[in-house]
Formats: C-alpha cells, sequence, structure tokens
C-alpha cells in the first residue's frame, strides 16, 4: 500500500516531483516527499547562472547534502564559491508557490 491506497496488485512506480524545482528545493522537497523519488529539475539546472555544468554540480551538490542531512544553508556559507551556492543566491531556497 502506498498513499493511503489499496492499488489491487498495479506494479509500483517511482514518484517523481517536477515543476519549479531547483537546487535551493532540494532539500525541502526530500523532507516532505522521502528519499524514494526522482527529482526533475529542467530550469533548474538548464538556467544555472554559470551554465548547465554548474546547474548539474549545483542539483548533484544539492542532493548529497539532504541525503547526508547536512543544512544546506550552513554548507553554503562554509562553500561561498559553489556552484550550489550560486544557485541558491539565484533561485533561493525552497519550493516557489505561484
Amino acid at each position: 500500500m502506498t498513499l493511503g491506497q489499496n492499488w489491487y496488485g498495479m506494479k509500483p512506480v517511482w514518484h517523481v516531483a517536477s515543476g519549479g524545482l531547483h537546487p535551493g528545493s532540494v532539500e525541502t522537497v526530500i523532507k516532505q516527499l522521502g528519499e524514494d523519488i526522482m527529482l526533475q529539475a529542467g530550469g533548474g539546472v538548464l538556467g544555472h547562472p554559470w551554465g548547465i555544468e554548474a546547474g548539474v554540480e549545483a542539483m548533484v551538490q544539492a542532493k548529497d547534502l539532504a541525503m547526508q542531512r547536512i543544512d544546506v544553508h550552513e554548507w553554503i556559507k562554509e562553500n561561498p564559491d559553489t556552484a550550489l551556492a550560486k544557485a541558491a543566491d539565484h533561485w533561493g531556497f525552497g519550493p516557489k508557490i505561484v
């Protein structure tokens, strides 16, 4: 059973979080939805001010910190010249609901 429902033998699937995700939202999304999830972040990778490779680097850094339960705000204070720090400066933190 998942999500409080009987799925009557339906094969399990991965949950996907998508839409408006960026490196600064990863910690919150994983805390709220759990670790067994896929994060789909198009603009949150492609729109990084330093380019796509830095966007990928920032997402990986954010994911690694969340999985290790390391506070992203403290990590950025100690590592201000990283792709994740630049992404957080650009997008901020947490999911944006508009």
